[in-house]
This record gives C-alpha cells, structure tokens and sequence, in this order.
C-alpha cells in the first residue's frame, strides 16, 4: 500500500511540473519581442524601437504615418486584451469574451458607439483616417507576431479578434465611461454636500490636493485649516413641501 502512495504521488508530481511547464511555455511564447528586425511591406522607411532601462520604448520614424504602425505594434505586443476589453465593453460586446458580463452589455450597448464610432471614422479627413488605419495595421502585425496568443485568451478558451479603425475611437468612448460615470451620482453628491454644509466645511471636505501633489506647472496647494467647530453650519435641503 505504501508503495502504491508513494507512486500515486509521484504521479501527481509529475502531472503539476508538466502543467507548471506548459503555462510557463505559453506565457513565454506569449511575451513581446523586445530585440530583432522585423520586415513589413506597410512601412515607408526602416523604423527604430529603443528601450531604455527601465523598458519604456521610443519610437523614431521618418513619417508620423510610420510611427503610428510601430506604436500600434508596440501595444499590441504588451496590451492587446486590454485594449480588447476597453472596446469591447464601450460597443456593449463584452459578454463574448468574458462570461457573466451580459448586464454590462445590455447598459452600453444602449448608446451604439460602435455605430458612432464608425460614423466618426467616415467624418475624419485622409490625413486623419490614413493614420488610424495605419495604427491599426501596426496593432494587428504586432497581435500576430506574437509566438502565441496572450495567456489570457487561453484561460478563456478564445481567440483575440483583429483590430479595426474605429476601435480606436471605441477606446476613447470607454474612458469617458470609465472617468465620466454613467448616472451623474458623484456629481449629485457633490451638490448635496455643497448645499448643506457650510463653505469652510466642504472646502475642506473636498480639498483640491495636500502638501504631497506635485503640479505640473510647479504651484503649490494651499492648505486649508481645519473649520473651528463652533463655526460649523449644516443645512438640511428643503423638501419639496417647504420649497
């Protein structure tokens, strides 16, 4: 009995390091190509990608045209579910990729940004468009030469569909939803509090920044002292009755 356990372990063993072993090869397979040449017809002159030491690439090309491809090549290499799942979940078309997100759908999907994305694609000037598509030819190139489909389609037992001009400005749709918010709620909160505190109060409520921030334009914040309690003044927002 105890040689059979001991086999049956080393069984299991076995099983984990070979299962250890092909995820690791996917998620090699699956890494961005950080040195070489590559060739492509889509390019008007040769274009250079440099890394610097803490791995922030910087592009040289001869046209704006060029660096719009190799900027979408680069991103498709490192972030090409991400930037699926930002135009998928603005066109409302989430749930095909990732489960038990039809609710999401069915909110956003509502407001067809892929129509409207699409309709913005066709009002853009040559310049404009040529340089969308260029992005976008550079995105797919960079999705397809990658040895192996990012890790996470394959936990998801799916395919990563090729990248279109108008998924650009579907990105640009869900940061507005991600930063905007969809039912104005804060916004709401914030007029709430303003009305029923007073104004020392709320400016210290909701202060602009502390003595940490860093502004660009090199200004400081100021800080704003802590209200005397004596001085406090809460108003309690008419009902309609009283308005």
């Amino acid at each position: 009995m105890a040689k059979w356990i001991r086999r049956v372990i080393i069984l299991v063993v076995c099983i984990l390091l070979l299962a250890c072993g092909g995820i690791y090869g996917l998620l090699v397979r699956s890494k961005p190509q950080l040195e070489g040449t590559l060739a492509t017809p889509e390019l008007a002159a040769p274009v250079v990608i440099e890394r610097d030491a803490l791995g922030i690439p910087s592009i040289y090309a001869q046209s704006q045209t060029d660096a719009y491809y190799a900027c979408g090549f680069l991103h498709a290499q490192e972030r090409f579910f991400q930037m699926d799942l930002f135009r998928r979940s603005a066109a409302g078309e989430l749930s095909a990729l990732v489960p038990g997100t039809v609710h999401l759908d069915k909110r956003f999907r509502f407001f067809q940004f892929r129509k409207r994305a699409q309709e913005t694609l066709d009002r853009l000037s040559p310049e404009d468009r040529a340089l969308l598509e260029a992005y976008s030819k550079g995105v797919n190139h960079g999705l397809f030469a990658l040895k192996s489909k990012p890790f996470e389609y394959h936990l998801l037992r799916a395919r990563p569909e090729p990248w279109k001009p108008e998924d650009v400005i579907l990105v640009a749709s869900s940061f507005y939803l991600d930063l905007e918010g969809g039912d104005g709620r804060k916004e709401q909160t914030l007029a709430l509090l303003q009305d029923t505190l007073s104004d020392d109060l709320f400016r210290f409520l909701l202060k602009n920044g502390n003595t940490w921030d860093a502004p660009l334009d090199d200004s400081q914040v100021s800080i704003i002292p802590i209200p005397l309690k004596e001085k406090w003044t809460i108003t309690p927002p008419a009902t309609e009755a009283q308005a």
